[in-house]
């Protein structure tokens, strides 16, 4: 069967990927950039010593063990081999925010079941040798990853909430490319197939299949889901996190700037020329708003804007910034240099 791609749909998706996503390098890149080694905590528990200091990847259940007065706060636990290991950092900093990812808690004698998020840590084992009261041996944690099975299951119980299951939605979703954001978090293009009304204003008994971009932030949490692909629904984009549509045209740029420009002169902020112009997701701040004492849009979450720089007309080397809501031509926010 020959599948007939149309380029226009083709383009917008790469469009809003690279554009929501950021993306820099897919999931399955990881290990080959960062030289990580997959090994098993039993692995590292056996013989500790000849782990040190080596780049590894863990998985397992984060278990919040601050019961210990002099122990670690955080373990990374397999429950099946019944062995752990202490997450932490020299000195005691901890620069990644373990606690969204803690699964079970402690209390001295049982662990306790809070939530289901089995993941990937990254980091490098440490090596102490026998301190009192103390692990001999800890990861080094340099970042958290969400599992695959783990990934599928935040979308698929994010995607209950939404009108999805009214289109006779069978509860699956395939995930068919991970990206980093620049921001944090992944961004994930998923598909999924509906039976009938996938997505309100479509009325008839159909299969419809959708694909979505959806971007979770550092805690798993949603925070942007467009539905880009629809059989039935031509030039439209669904927004799936707010429940509306979108349409599929944005701005130009030389609208964006015509926008910008206006508003700015028309607040008192003279500008000068064009200093950047580039897409960006963006959450409104609604900066020029409160300056000016303007009453502000009716938005919320993130946006992909139009970021328009332009020079202070009356002082070289300052800028004022704006940013305005790619659809909409809304202004939603911006800084500037004083």
């Amino acid at each position: 069967m020959v599948i007939k791609v149309s380029w226009k749909r083709l383009a917008l998706i790469l469009v809003l990927v690279a554009a929501v996503g950021g993306a820099v390098m897919g999931y399955s890149m990881n290990s080959l950039f960062y030289n990580v080694r997959d090994v098993s905590i039993e692995e590292v528990v056996s013989d500790p010593q000849s782990f040190d200091d080596v780049h590894v990847r863990l998985h397992g259940y984060v278990a919040n063990t601050s019961v210990y007065m002099f122990g670690p706060k955080y373990v990374l636990r397999d429950f099946d081999e019944g062995v752990e290991i202490a997450l932490g950092h020299k000195g005691g900093s901890e620069r990644v925010d373990l606690e969204p990812y803690v699964s079970f808690v402690f209390d001295g004698e049982n662990y306790t079941q809070i939530r289901n998020i089995r993941v990937s840590v990254v980091g490098y084992v440490r090596y102490i040798g026998p301190v009192v009261d103390a692990p001999s041996f800890h990861l080094d944690v340099e970042r958290v990853e969400l599992q695959i099975d783990v990934l599928k299951g935040l979308v698929i119980e994010f995607l209950k909430t939404t009108d999805v299951p009214n289109g006779g939605w069978d509860g699956t979703v395939e995930i068919k490319e991970i990206y980093d954001h620049k921001l944090g978090g992944k961004v994930m293009v998923v598909k999924y197939t509906t039976a009938n009304a996938g997505h309100p204003g479509f009325f008839l008994e159909a299969i419809e299949h959708h694909t979505a971009v959806i971007t979770l932030n550092m805690r798993g949490e949603v925070v942007s889901a467009f539905c880009v692909w629809g059989s039935f629904h031509d030039g439209k984009i669904w927004d799936l996190l707010n429940q509306r549509w979108i349409q599929q045209a944005m701005i130009s740029e030389q609208q964006a700037i015509h926008i910008g420009k206006g508003f700015l002169d028309g607040i008192g902020y003279t500008t000068g020329k064009v200093l950047l112009a580039k897409l960006e997701e963006k959450t409104p701040n609604f900066y020029w708003h409160d300056l000016a004492e303007l009453e502000k849009p009716d938005i919320q979450g993130l946006r992909l804007c139009w970021i328009i720089r332009f020079e202070q007309a009356y002082r070289p080397g300052h800028f004022f910034e704006v940013w305005i809501d790619a659809y909409s031509g809304e202004v939603i926010g911006g800084i500037q240099c004083r």
